[in-house]
């Protein structure tokens, strides 16, 4: 996935420096150009989130090993995590999948 990423990516800054010309408001592809930067936008920002939700599940873990009080938050904060996880790998899929 992190390869379909990149060349979204990629796109994404080929898109914007596309319409970033004043002369391609008047072009007929505008519309299509600008919808399509959008769902870019959307997509990336949905796979930086999940990326960072990641990152915290790695954390919390790491933390809910102890036996301490910060351990028992760490195990809730777990359980929320991995439900947005899942929320926003079902949206990442749901926008992908053609």
């Amino acid at each position: 996935m992190d390869n379909k990423i990149a060349s979204l990516q990629t796109e994404l800054t080929t898109l914007i420096e596309t319409l970033s010309d004043p002369g391609i408001f008047s072009s007929p592809d505008y519309p299509r150009l600008a919808k399509r930067r959008s769902f870019l936008e959307e997509v990336i920002s949905l796979h930086n989130q999940k990326t960072h939700v990641v990152s915290q599940i790695t954390d919390s873990r790491e933390l809910a090993k102890g036996n301490d009080e910060l351990a028992e938050l760490a195990k809730e904060e777990l359980v929320e995590l991995e439900a947005k996880n899942g929320e926003l790998e079902a949206k990442l899929e749901e926008l992908l999948i053609p």
